[in-house]
């Protein structure tokens, strides 16, 4: 099979509100997930003019921020898949249920987590290794950001509901305003051409949620044109019950969603120990690799959509076809754009303008970065394509193991007790993105997923 194999039957699926195309799905959800990154990277670009202290407090807040930002992301993968089979299976009430009943839960748990993080704030930044000359900014961050996540999660779950459907536009234009909105509020705070009521890390922070907010309610008005069908009437329905569906996709990957953040927020604090330059380099590099990773992330997500169309209706055959094909087109484009990036590395972290130290280390790990790329992406596809059979304890027990033993248990054996830093910390992130990789593809050649997918197919209600 061909990388670029002009077979239509693996790009697209007819549906009976038209037709469903690999392309049609992902250029869109690409476009938006680059657009989401950019509200990170382009605080982070901007607050290196204002000082590298501010980006050093604003990346290990964010780290923690980050917890719950995955957590709306298993909800609304779980979500996904749900409504996915069920839309496949031709279950349109079913599909419906679910996307109310996911919106309502997104917002109880978003509320309960957040004010948690931001109740603990402090110890928990303490844990982090944040230098206490750094914890004003981190604190402020922190705090506001966890506030107002709420409206980042609906989102989240509202943009995950409307690509079931297979709508991706409208969460593509709340994108750009809201990125539109953050990068003019952000220079302004940094740069004040005018006097604006905003400062420093405080201003990035409200201005940032600001944004998010009136995109929200664009989001809001732009409903009615995604096909994406709510119904109230979910809550007569046992709610329970269905948020239960979406937690048995979403709880394993959940599972492993936080076994990974934590493991990334672990090996953050061991590079805090070794300097706050390195952790400014990690954020630096991290804010760059990001976009070689959202072509993978965003052809797992495409991909996820139509396997579970295809489990819906049935089609296991084309379905395991139609992995491969996305897995290979996945790891060539995080290939390649890792080599560019590398090519170009002076020039692109020369927009954050970092201190001689950070450079030096920054530029140092993507080299081996382009190893941690092609196993992203082998992950992406491959834990999507398991996910939407329904195959998520193997994908959780795998992840849970291999961040401990490879991303934490070799980043402090390369990067602490032999001396090698950030780059030996690399090297070991580049071991577990390989190794559960691997273990995805054996599986999902296996075919011990089908089973499983089989059984999924049965709960969609439908008789056929």
């Amino acid at each position: 099979m061909k990388l670029f194999s002009k077979d239509r039957d693996l790009y697209e699926i007819e549906t009976g509100q038209g037709k469903l195309t690999l392309l049609g799905l992902l250029w869109p959800i690409l476009l938006e997930n680059i657009l989401r990154n950019l509200l990170s990277t382009v605080n982070t670009v901007l607050l290196s003019h204002f000082s590298e202290g501010a980006v050093t407090a604003v990346g290990i807040a964010s780290s923690l921020l980050s917890i719950i930002t995955m957590l709306h992301y298993v909800i609304a993968a779980g979500a996904a898949v749900v409504i996915s089979q069920n839309l496949g299976a031709g279950n349109r009430k079913k599909a419906s249920y679910v996307g109310t009943v996911t919106i309502f839960f997104m917002g109880l748990i978003s509320i309960v987590l957040s004010t948690i993080i931001f109740v603990f704030a402090r110890p928990l930044l303490e844990l982090m290794n944040l230098d206490e000359s750094l914890m004003e900014d981190g604190l402020t961050y922190l705090r506001i950001t966890v506030g107002f996540s709420i409206f980042e999660g609906f989102i989240t779950a509202f943009s995950s509901i409307a690509r079931s459907y297979g709508d991706t536009r409208a969460s593509m234009i709340a994108m750009f305003v809201m990125n539109g909105l953050n990068a003019l509020g952000s220079w302004l705070v940094i740069y004040r051409p005018i006097e604006i009521p905003f400062y420093g890390v405080k201003g990035v922070a409200l201005l940032r949620e600001y944004s998010i907010i009136i995109s929200l309610v664009l989001f809001l008005f732009m409903l009615k044109h995604t096909g994406m069908e709510l119904d109230l009437h979910a809550f007569k329905e046992k709610p329970f019950s269905i948020f239960w569906e979406v937690l048995q996709i979403g709880i394993p990957g959940g599972i492993t969603f936080f076994s990974y953040d934590f493991s990334q927020l672990v090996s953050t604090s061991m590079i805090a120990a070794i300097s706050m330059s390195a952790v400014a380099a990690k954020q630096y590099v991290n804010n760059i690799v990001m976009y070689a990773a959202l072509a993978g992330s965003s052809l797992g997500s495409a991909n996820g959509i139509m396997i579970g169309w295809l489990v819906g209706a049935g089609e296991l055959e084309r379905a395991y076809k139609i992995n491969l094909k996305n897995l290979k087109t996945a790891m060539f484009l995080h290939g390649l754009f890792s080599i560019v990036l590398y090519i170009f590395r002076y020039q692109v972290l020369s927009i954050f303008s970092p201190t001689p130290e950070t450079m030096e280390l920054a530029q140092s790990v993507l080299l081996i970065d382009f190893f941690v790329e092609v196993g992203r992406a082998m992950n992406n596809v491959g834990d999507s394509a398991l996910s939407s059979t329904g195959d998520v304890k193997f994908s959780m027990y795998l992840n849970i193991v291999s961040c401990w033993v490879f991303s934490i248990g070799f980043s402090y054996i390369f990067g602490i007790l032999m001396g090698m830093g950030l780059f030996g910390c690399w090297i070991s992130f580049a071991m577990d993105e390989l190794f559960r990789g691997t273990m995805n593809l054996i599986r999902w050649r296996s075919r011990k997923w089908v089973p499983k997918a089989e059984k999924m197919r049965k709960n969609t209600g439908v008789n056929y």
